[in-house]
């Protein structure tokens, strides 16, 4: 098991090995991260990442390659500071959703992953 932490240089990824955790290898998002979770948002087997920004009111997803390498983030404004999310399938459609509390708006946004495509649903 690896493991993900947050910095004030982005992500950064732990690979775990025989010889234990190494040293962290970084990949930009946002600064200001607020929390951060891991899932398969594209179906291909890989853990992907999701970093909450809430001072720039942004969901970040960064696309795992299943052996401790990322994208470059791809980030979504959903405004309205948000502070946390959650995942699940919300509107049955297969697919895995992230619903994201607005602390601001006192409403819920929802990013619908449809593929590689992400639809912010407000």
């Amino acid at each position: 098991m690896d493991i993900a932490s947050i910095s004030i240089n982005g992500v950064g990824i732990f690979l775990n090995s025989a010889s234990g955790f190494g040293s962290p290898t970084y990949f930009a998002a946002e600064t200001a991260i607020e929390s951060i979770a891991a899932t398969d948002f594209n179906r291909d087997g890989a853990p992907d990442l999701a970093v909450v920004n809430r001072v720039a009111g942004q969901i970040s997803i960064l696309l795992g390659n299943g052996q401790g390498n990322f994208s470059a983030a791809q980030s979504y404004a959903v405004g309205g500071n948000p502070f946390n999310f959650t995942f699940a399938d919300f509107n049955a459609d297969g697919n895995i959703d992230i619903a994201v509390p607005l602390y601001t708006r006192a409403t819920v946004a929802t990013l619908d992953i449809i593929g590689n495509k992400i639809v912010l649903q407000d």
